[in-house]
């Protein structure tokens, strides 16, 4: 209740008596109760002087303290007489003019409560409430005082307010999402992290979980929520973030709040935690697994199928060096050919798939490959107009350039059957740097990177087939216009150049296909010139290959371009036939992949035996692997099966006489 200022009838205070207690004369009465006529010493000394409470009588006229009791004695730490001698800017750290406002709020009744600092004996300043209101005495108005120490207060709120900003410095550092629900899932606080995830541009508390988090009308069925409040257990679930969220796979855990006093549980906090790149790199791992199994057992029908072409393609060309005067017989052979060459394409792409497609890997510059490659697209589909956007400067690579245009067509291919009516085919180039995030999910390392982008206009794909468009014989195309290897090869032979693929693409609005390769820092090497075909010879060759078919068309082959064969059928027969008649052999044709002793050990041991006899390496397989370590090793060249009588003679040649190839 403010205090009211009263009339004392028969006590009028001698303004020299500072410092003696004249609040004992003061009427204190409730404001609804007039003065009773004739009253002096209503309290005398007893409401004042002996109250526990803090007690200062004040001259708002000048900011004098007239009166203290015991109370504001001890607590200011001096006696009466050095109080009543004090302004009240002496115990008030406020300024003159501040204090004077103050006392003026006080007497006339606008503020009866205050918070203020005030200084005690030894100049520690202690933090108090102060309810001040006017009493008339003497006919005199006077402020009356009754202060209360709340320092102790204070600090706890301190304390508590420090808390509870440290409590929110955690909430809001934590990288996951936190939501705090009610029972009835009213979102009733959540971190920054859920705003930035879910709802940037509006509030979430007061909204229900379910509709801001899953954009649903009802909770889901089931609800790991709603679950853990009728357990009491933790529940631990993983889920679809929101449509559009960036944030597209969640592992949540929903843990229950419960009274500390009853144990009752009376909501829930959930811990978000995006999982959305360890779900993608899941994914990809699985896809690598699958590709490296599927790959295995493409590599090795590849290779067998070489062999079988090998032998169909040998004898083709033993066949066309004897029917020179059959021009209908002729006809049909060069058909047979013809059907050889696809079924090589074939194993081509096989091994492509089974990431074992590069056979001659030195650095080229990306876009002199995809220029090339788009002028021979472009003669023959003329309704497709190729747009280059390449990068102005050099994009050096390590790679086989062969299996890059490989890869480059198979793109186009796939771009031109989703035109139909025909339209742009966008080519793009530029140079990246991977961070290391983005590397460890495409399962590369970070650093500079050459991109390749092949962007058409055509019908786009479905999401839902994008997971499986890189898998071997997958196909969205009707029968005869794709075997389903094209993509699923590029993708082998782009992760075997150590880079990725990467497709984006919806109905109607095209496809994107991005693949990536390491940049190089190696200078481009120019190509050479094509070598002639070159005549047979005379010198002796040993030919090693455990396919008799293989042996059966090579060696008339050889004999056909004027060289003396000699033939072993494993790697033992090799050594011992080159131990005993190893002067008078000129060259070794040596199978890559036999039983018992491989191509590599008998290189290695033919080289004990003679350090420069050369050796061409021939396989099935391609110059990767096992091909590439023996080459590095000192072998002087390596020829893949199926190959004709033509190309033989050149690579023969060529390492016989030492040609670069």
């Amino acid at each position: 209740m403010p205090f009211m200022p009263r009339a004392v009838s028969e006590y009028a205070p001698d303004t020299e008596k500072a410092g003696e207690d004249i609040v004992e004369d003061a009427e204190f009465m409730p404001s609804d109760k007039p003065a009773a006529a004739g009253s002096t010493h209503f309290l005398p000394g007893t409401l004042f002087e002996n109250n526990h409470c803090v007690m200062l009588l004040l001259d708002p006229d000048t900011g004098r303290i007239v009166d203290a009791n015991v109370a504001a004695c001890r607590f200011y730490g001096h006696d009466k007489n050095a109080l009543t001698r004090m302004q009240i800017t002496d115990i008030n750290t406020l300024s003159e003019a501040e204090a004077r406002q103050e006392m003026q709020d006080a007497r006339e009744e606008r503020r009866d409560h205050f918070f203020f600092r005030h200084r005690v004996a030894g100049g520690e300043i202690r933090d108090v409430e102060v309810f001040s209101g006017p009493v008339e005495i003497g006919g005199k108005i006077y402020l009356h005082s009754i202060v209360h120490d709340i320092s102790e207060r204070k600090a706890i709120e301190a304390a508590l307010k420090e808390s509870e900003k440290m409590l929110s410095d955690v909430f809001e550092s934590i990288q996951d999402g936190i939501s705090v629900l009610d029972t009835d899932l009213t979102i009733r606080r959540v971190n920054s992290v859920m705003n930035r995830w879910y709802a940037p541009s509006r509030p979430l508390e007061g909204k229900k979980c379910y509709h801001c988090y899953h954009g649903k009308e009802h909770p889901c069925s089931p609800c790991p929520t709603l679950q853990c409040m009728q357990t009491g257990n933790t529940e631990v679930e993983v889920v679809p973030g929101l449509p559009g969220s960036p944030v597209r796979w969640v592992e949540l855990y929903s843990y229950p709040i419960r009274d500390r006093r009853s144990g009752e549980i009376s909501g829930v906090v959930e811990f978000v935690r995006n999982i959305t790149d360890k779900k993608e790199l899941e994914a990809n791992l699985q896809q690598a697994q699958k590709m490296e199994a599927i790959g295995t057992l493409a590599g090795g029908i590849a290779h067998d199928f070489n062999n079988l072409l090998m032998g169909i393609q040998g004898r083709i060309s033993l066949i066309t060096s004897e029917l020179e005067t059959s021009p209908r017989l002729m006809d049909h052979l060069e058909g047979i050919e013809e059907y050889v060459k696809s079924a090589t394409a074939l194993t081509r792409q096989l091994l492509g798939l089974a990431q074992e497609g590069k056979y001659q890997v030195k650095p080229a510059d990306i876009n002199h490959i995809v220029h090339r490659s788009a002028r021979m697209f472009s003669r023959t589909k003329k309704e497709i107009r190729i747009v280059e956007d390449l990068h102005p400067e050099q994009l050096p690579a390590e790679v086989d350039s062969q299996q890059i245009e490989q890869v480059l067509l198979n793109l186009y291919l796939n771009a031109w059957q989703a035109m139909p009516s025909g339209g742009d085919l966008v080519l793009k180039t530029r140079n990246i740097v991977l961070e290391p995030g983005d590397a460890q999910l495409h399962g590369v390392g970070p650093g500079p990177y050459v991109k390749v982008s092949v962007i058409d206009a055509g019908t786009g794909m479905e999401e839902e087939i994008l997971p499986r468009i890189f898998d071997p014989f997958f196909t969205t195309k009707e029968r005869g216009r794709g075997t389903g290897l094209g993509l699923a090869s590029a993708y082998g032979i782009i992760k075997n150049h150590g880079g990725f693929m990467d497709v984006a693409s919806e109905p109607g609005s095209g496809s994107t296909f991005d693949f990536f390769l390491p940049a190089s820092n190696r200078a481009i090497v120019p190509e050479p010139s094509r070598i002639q075909p070159y005549a047979g010879g005379s010198e002796t060759i040993l030919l090693v290959d455990d396919e008799e078919m293989i042996l059966e068309v090579a060696q008339p082959m050889l004999e056909k371009l004027g060289y003396t064969v000699r033939v072993a059928s494993s790697g033992s027969e090799a050594l011992a036939i080159f131990s005993r008649d190893g002067e008078e052999i000129d060259l070794v044709i040596l199978d890559l992949v036999m039983p018992g002793m491989a191509g590599g050990e008998a290189f290695d041991r033919i080289r004990e035996l003679d350090s420069v006899v050369p050796v061409l390496l021939s396989s099935g397989y391609s110059i990767d692997g096992q091909a590439a370590a023996i080459l590095e090793r000192g072998c002087n060249g390596f020829i893949q099966k199926p190959f004709t009588m033509e190309r033989l003679s050149r690579k023969v040649r060529s390492v016989l006489d030492r040609i670069p190839s």
